[in-house]
């Protein structure tokens, strides 16, 4: 291998590995943004939902709606898509007046069957806009954040029950469903810091390089 594709190697190594560092413990963040039919006169975003992993087995998965009048509701209420063969559902904490539970298995409207559905106490006055729980990997671990959602059959990795308010909030003028449809997940920004200094190194190296071989030219 010449000194030059020595070099190339080593960068690319090094900027590969401080990516990949990063994105191990790195924020996952997905858009509800693709609403069903019921949803079609509210725009989207609907909500963001927040992975983080605590450790190998341990993910906090976090709902947050994105509006004042969008909220999370009923049946389906906040829903994943999980990357494991089991795992337990725990440590829950929503600001609704109701209570949330495990839904276990379910199909989410026309969004395909999530692995992890929940349940909140059916009622206006239930709605949540926040809504957070723990997922404990028992089959295996996780070796980053974003391991820990999959899409599920029909594409899909996480999905919502909306309700939308009107201005006041007195009442709900439509429900539906949200997903994150094609929107997929945001890139963590220290991610992408992280890559454009490594291939800024790369560049570096390179124009280094090429100013010692004129010099000896």
């Amino acid at each position: 291998m010449s000194m030059r594709s020595k070099i190339l190697a080593a960068a690319a190594a090094s900027a590969l590995a401080l990516t990949l560092g990063t994105a191990a413990s790195a924020l996952t963040t997905f858009t509800l943004g693709t609403g069903n039919a019921a949803l079609a006169g509210f725009p989207p975003p609907y909500g963001t939902v927040n992975v983080t992993l605590n450790d190998a087995t341990h993910a906090l998965i976090s709902f947050t709606s994105a509006t004042p009048t969008y909220y999370f509701l009923g049946a389906q209420a906040v829903d994943v898509n999980v990357n494991a063969a089991s795992w337990t559902f725990g440590s829950v904490t929503e600001n609704s007046a109701g209570t949330l539970s495990n839904g276990g298995s379910n199909q989410v409207d026309g969004f395909g069957v999530f692995n992890q559905t929940t349940d909140l106490t059916d009622g206006f006055g239930d709605r949540a806009s926040s809504i957070s729980f723990i997922l404990t990997n028992t089959s295996g671990t996780w070796a980053s954040d974003a391991l820990v959602l999959t899409a599920n059959a029909s594409g899909n990795t996480v999905g919502a029950h909306i309700g939308a308010c009107d201005a006041g909030c007195t009442q709900f003028l439509s429900t539906g469903f949200a997903t994150n449809g094609n929107l997929g997940v945001i890139p963590e920004p220290a991610t992408w810091a992280m890559m454009i200094m490594g291939f800024g190194g790369i560049g570096a190296m390179l124009r280094r390089r090429r100013s010692l071989a004129l010099a000896i030219v």
